[in-house]
């Protein structure tokens, strides 16, 4: 059954439980099959009249209840058991109801018979279950041969070791043959035994020890398709035996899916989605349809193992990755066949963050790095930091740090600045930008005070002073000159 194929994959989803939400399966109006018990064991026997009894289980009463004896391959006798149903207390928590009739000798003669029941609900889908009895008239000796399969189901998945399960009992030394050939596709096995003429050890033995029986066939070496096995019941005939053979139409199922999976290995962080492409996966024969896809999506440079998405059902063979947060990636995809095979493939792929580009404006004026800008108002200048810039995904949540001269000051990128610190009249103002991956990028620019009065720069002083004392010199040498050009009075 494909819900058993999914075992493992349910084990896998419960470690699951803390990071996916769950989804509760809505089970009313589910129509689990009828059940039918019967009282009456196989092997069986009387020489008159067997009473059969039991109950049927179902959510409504079936459409129809009836059972049927057949003999040597034949029906020939039976009857309408609805009329007869009586509703019971149940256990369950579906209704039950009883019912009973006779199996009488002068109906079926001398037999080795097997006798079904068959419930048929509304949807047309046909229930039963069947007992082999035998009916000896007295004095007579009877051959004593029946044989019954309960399991696996028509269809059913088998990998590996399959178990085949039943009845059988013979008046004579007897054993089983396994026989098995490949077939275009399923086929309708008939409910009761064939009768077989040949019946020559082929693929395994098994001695019958009469009763219920369990026979394990290794089809691991088996190609994958669809067979059809022949489990037969081999009597001597020599000594009044029949052999009989029982069919089932099994899908062997060895091969597990190949994954093939396309995608990004490196990506800019941005408001895009990466689409990861398994549409060429597949079973090497049962082909693409009815694959179950597990995406799981993991970041191990933040999140480690803990998925970060889990993503799960029946043709998903797409997965959409978000390209708005950086990081180290893991992408595994886990596919399973209907028979509960299944392959994973991972792949690693990084989404590289963007580094934010910081823009300052001061009173509506941009300024770059290292400038030097003179206030006009010391209680009441604009700065602006949104004209920042950093991926699509990101500008709408940088964050803006103002420090002043390495003090803490704001957080936002537009503020009203007022001059902190009367003592001072030049400082440094840093604004550093921060993305929501933790990068930044940052600018320092110096404030002037607009009140700031210079000392009278050194050099223009030495400078005005050497002129003057230039000056001074260049005059008094003139005026000894002409003191030295003035005639003198000689006496005479």
């Amino acid at each position: 059954m494909k819900a058993a194929g999914f075992l493992i994959l349910l084990l896998l989803v419960a470690g699951f439980a803390t990071t996916v939400p769950a989804v509760q399966a809505d089970d009313e109006g589910a129509d689990d099959p009828a059940l039918i018990s019967i009282d009456v064991e196989n092997g069986a026997s009387a020489h008159d009249i067997i009473t059969f009894s039991g109950i049927v289980e179902d959510e409504t009463m079936p459409n129809r209840v009836y059972w049927r004896v057949s003999k040597n391959g034949s029906q020939f006798d039976g009857g309408d058991l609805k009329p007869l149903l009586t509703a019971i207390s149940s256990t369950g928590s579906r209704p039950q109801w009883s019912w009973s009739f006779d199996l009488e000798i002068s109906a079926t003669g001398g037999c080795y018979c097997y006798v079904t029941v068959y419930a048929e609900e509304s949807s047309g889908a046909v229930n039963l279950e069947t007992r082999m009895v035998y009916m000896i008239p007295q004095g007579v000796a009877y051959p004593a041969s029946g044989f019954l399969i309960y399991g696996p189901e028509a269809g059913s998945w088998a990998t590996g070791i399959i178990q085949v399960s039943g009845w059988a009992a013979s008046s004579t030394p007897s054993f089983m043959v396994v026989d098995k050939q490949i077939t275009p596709s399923f086929f309708e096995p008939s409910i009761l035994p064939e009768t077989v003429e040949d019946c020559q050890p082929t693929t395994s033995i098994a001695e019958n020890r009469n009763g219920d029986f369990t026979l394990d066939i290794d089809v691991s070496g088996w190609l994958d398709g669809w067979y059809r096995v022949d489990i037969l019941l081999c009597d001597d005939v020599l000594l009044g035996g029949v052999n009989l053979m029982h069919s089932l139409s099994l899908r062997i199922n060895n091969a597990a899916p190949i994954v093939k999976l396309d995608g990004i290995k490196y990506a800019m962080e941005s408001d895009e989605w990466h689409i990861f492409d398994a549409t060429e996966t597949e079973d090497p024969y049962w082909g693409k349809g009815d694959l179950y896809y597990v995406w799981t999506l993991r970041r191990p440079s933040q999140t480690g193992s803990v998925p970060m998405d889990v993503q799960m059902g029946v043709d998903i063979r797409s997965y959409a990755v978000s390209a708005s947060l950086s990081g180290n990636y893991t992408l595994s995809l886990t596919v399973y066949d209907e028979g509960g095979l299944s392959s994973t493939k991972v792949v690693h792929f990084d989404i590289q963050n963007e580094v934010p580009t910081v823009s300052l404006m001061i009173d509506g004026v941009t300024v770059e790095a290292g400038q030097s800008v003179k206030l006009l108002d010391a209680q009441n200048t604009m700065i602006d930091g949104t004209g920042s810039h950093d991926s699509v995904n990101d500008v709408g949540r940088l964050r803006c740090v103002w420090s002043f001269d390495g003090t803490l000051m704001y957080e936002g990128c537009q503020r009203t600045f007022s001059w902190p610190d009367d003592s001072t009249y030049r400082a440094m103002l840093t604004l550093e930008i921060i993305d929501d991956d933790g990068d930044s990028s940052t600018i320092m620019v110096e404030l002037v005070h607009p009140d700031e009065v210079r000392p009278f720069p050194v050099a223009i002083l030495m400078l005005v002073f050497s002129l003057l004392f230039l000056t001074y010199a260049v005059v008094h040498r003139m005026r000894a000159d002409d003191e030295l050009n003035i005639p003198k009075w000689k006496a005479e």
